[in-house]
């Protein structure tokens, strides 16, 4: 799983069932735990963050709009090969130094 956006959902952020990889995505005030036994994290912003994730208030535009704000600490982060080449809206990534974290890749 790469890219992905998960927040203000019921019980877990992430539910892996079985050993997942998680690349790139915010996981981030959910109701319940951030993720379920079996969830591999990397290069992501998820509550509790350790390794290569970190834990930060994403900063979405809004509530609803989970598109990432300016000074989003989720901008420019990912290093490395990233195969993911566009955002959810169908924008090309990276746009700046590096891809950023999450589904959208903020212009």
């Amino acid at each position: 799983v790469a890219r992905n956006t998960s927040s203000n959902a019921f019980n877990a952020g992430v539910r892996c069932d079985g050993a997942v990889s998680i690349f790139g995505s915010i996981v981030h005030d959910n109701t319940g735990a951030a993720l379920s036994s079996g969830c591999a994290l990397t290069q992501s912003d998820v509550e509790g963050g350790t390794g290569s994730n970190f834990d930060a208030p994403p900063l979405f535009v809004s509530a609803t709009d989970f598109h990432l704000a300016a000074g989003s600490p989720c901008i420019d982060r990912v290093t490395g090969a990233d195969s993911t080449t566009h955002d959810a809206d169908g924008e090309r990534r990276p746009f700046g130094s590096a891809s950023d974290i999450g589904a959208d890749e903020r212009r």
